[in-house]
């Protein structure tokens, strides 16, 4: 078992192709976001914030942020890095679970 496989995690790429886990919002964008092992979302370097909305758990943004079209995931423009206080991990209203 590993520790980044509960509660929140980001992953960082740096120099070289390696990747680095953080339990703190990295510095810099370009980053994956994942919650008890499962990802839910990147914020790119452009700032940029792709959500996945197929799991049991998702992001939900507290702030309005401008939504671009996007025909498989919830992407928004942010225009900087995320905080801790612009979103929250909430259960998927939407989630039909495996059967």
């Amino acid at each position: 078992m590993k520790l980044h496989d509960f509660g929140l995690w980001f992953i960082i790429r740096i120099p070289h192709y390696t990747y680095i886990w953080s339990s703190a919002i990295p510095p810099e964008s370009d980053y994956w976001i994942y919650y008890d092992g499962m990802y839910l979302g990147k914020q790119y370097s452009d700032f940029d914030l792709v959500i996945s909305d197929d799991l049991s758990l998702i992001i939900k943004l507290k702030n309005k942020f401008q939504r671009l079209p996007s025909p498989s995931r919830k992407w928004y423009q942010i225009g900087r890095r995320l905080t801790i206080d612009d979103f929250e991990i909430i259960e998927n209203p939407n989630y039909k679970g495996k059967k």
